[in-house]
């Protein structure tokens, strides 16, 4: 009985502020599917706009996101939800009180500790709404009476903030800053963050995965750049891309996020000449930025941090286009004639005697 009290709400709420949210029904003369078009996408800013980026940085900065996990608060209770108190997007915004009592002020935007009494001033600010802590709920829409309300406290907080000082080295076009504008973009914001949650893009799993990619990406960087400054150095003719034609010839890494050592993952197609060069340029990729950077940071660079492989992954990517000598011969054994011609190996060369002297000399 009490649940249904509180979610009664929903009934007062869209009759006192469908002034407000429905901009883009009232002005549209195009109906679609015999429903009216509730897009905002015809006065919102588009979203490479910097009152875009700075919503959103602010909203996630008040949700207290977790960049690591990608992971937002858990959803409102239905004891949360029954203290929330109906009001309209009116009554929200002309309510001043909080920060008539409470003025703060911004000295560096760019620093997300200078938006901290603002985030203060917030949470201050919902506890007089009946709402205890700063959360959306995901599983609903952009109507539902929880998401609305913070939604137009957001943008409250948020318009306060820029008038304060806040912001101001994110390019946000004056004419954007106008209510109308702001809740628009905060509910489009929503609507594709909670399409996210709900299709579970954020799972540690897909994090996890999306990180060791990235982490190969990055360590194919530090190594071809290493390779490239050595054999430019020493005038070779060659390419490092004879050798690196793509990611896919670096293995993947154990990563987790409260680990500080990472496990590489083994791969049986490359031949052991080759994995043992690959590991030498590392440690040439270690002196380049020790010498660049200093040695704090290069002990600190992901590529550093990698330990031995402890198993292999006998369904790993296998790079194509290599030398031959590239290959582990028992793996190129046991290819059909089709798989070998899918390799589109090219033919054995001396490159990797030559670089294994080559690179040694230089990490000395």
């Amino acid at each position: 009985m009490r649940l249904s009290i509180c979610y009664s709400h929903l009934s007062i709420w869209e009759s006192t502020a469908s002034d407000s949210f429905s901009v883009a029904a009232r002005t549209s003369h195009h109906w679609k599917k015999g429903v009216a078009v509730t897009s905002l996408k015809a006065v919102n800013a588009s979203s490479g706009e910097g009152i875009c980026q700075s919503l959103a940085k602010f909203t996630r900065f008040l949700l207290g996101y977790d960049k690591l996990t990608k992971s937002y608060p858990p959803a409102p209770t239905d004891d949360e939800r029954c203290q929330l108190r109906p009001l309209s997007q009116h009554e929200i915004m002309s309510d001043h009180k909080i920060f008539g009592t409470n003025s703060v002020s911004a000295h560096v935007s760019s620093d997300d500790e200078d938006i901290i009494p603002f985030k203060l001033l917030f949470l201050s600010d919902l506890k007089s709404y009946g709402i205890s802590r700063m959360t959306l709920d995901w599983e609903k829409n952009d109507k539902d009476i929880w998401n609305r309300t913070l939604a137009v406290l957001i943008v409250k907080h948020w318009r306060y903030a820029k008038s304060e000082g806040a912001f101001s080295g994110e390019s946000v076009t004056p004419s954007h800053n106008t209510e109308k504008i702001c809740m628009g973009v905060v509910l489009r914001w929503i609507r594709g963050r909670a399409n996210d949650v709900r299709q579970n893009r954020g799972s540690r799993e897909k994090v996890l995965r999306k990180e060791t990619l990235r982490k190969k990406q990055v360590l194919f960087k530090y190594r071809t750049d290493s390779l490239t400054r050595l054999m430019k150095a020493k005038k070779l003719e060659q390419k490092a891309s004879e050798i690196m034609p793509h990611h896919d010839c670096c293995s993947d890494t154990e990563w987790e996020p409260e680990d500080t050592q990472y496990p590489s993952v083994g791969l049986i197609w490359r031949s052991q000449q080759y994995a043992s060069i690959l590991q030498q340029i590392d440690g040439l990729s270690y002196k380049y930025c020790a010498s660049s950077r200093g040695v704090v940071n290069a002990h600190k660079r992901f590529d550093q941090c990698r330990t031995k492989a402890t198993h292999t992954n006998p369904h790993a990517a296998v790079c194509i286009g290599l030398l031959e000598n590239c290959y582990d011969p028992v793996f190129l054994s046991n290819l059909m004639p089709e798989e070998k011609a899918a390799l589109h190996m090219k033919p054995v060369t001396s490159l990797l005697n030559i670089l294994p002297p080559l690179i040694e000399d230089s990490v000395v």
